[in-house]
């Protein structure tokens, strides 16, 4: 809930502003989220994350290229949510700028007028915040 300031006043839920910031829909995606390993990481984990950072913008510059090109502008857009998703995740782990920055990056590039979702396609449903950490602990 947004609350404009302390005490009663106006209150809206974030559903408002997207329909992917409903309560339930949060829920669902914090479940699927392990908590972040934060600077307790090993140098091979951090360099595993960095590696995953690297290829998930490599194949999602490609995915996006490819989609562009084919005229499929829900999947690029689509692409790019899913690589901000990551790269932002793995950001966080990190604690790094350049890789926020690119994840912004990314973010814009999947932004589509008027501020509608873009549809849900196989491109964007591969990877996510889950998977960075699963692929870290592979490693």
């Amino acid at each position: 809930m947004i609350r404009p300031s302390p005490g009663p006043g106006r209150v809206c839920g974030y559903g408002k502003l997207a329909a992917d910031l409903t309560l339930p829909k949060l829920r669902c995606r914090w479940e699927d989220a392990d908590p972040v390993v934060g600077p307790g990481l090993t140098g091979e984990e951090r360099a595993a994350i960095w590696e995953h950072a690297a290829r998930t913008a490599e194949e999602a510059s490609g995915q996006i290229r490819d989609r562009t090109v084919a005229g499929d502008r829900d999947g690029a857009a689509d692409a790019a949510w899913a690589a901000g998703d990551t790269l932002r995740a793995a950001a966080a782990v990190l604690g790094s700028r350049v890789v926020r920055e690119a994840a912004s990056t990314y973010d814009r590039a999947a932004r589509v007028p008027y501020g509608r979702v873009p549809r849900r396609t196989p491109v964007g449903t591969s990877g996510g915040p889950a998977a960075v950490r699963r692929r870290a602990r592979r490693a």
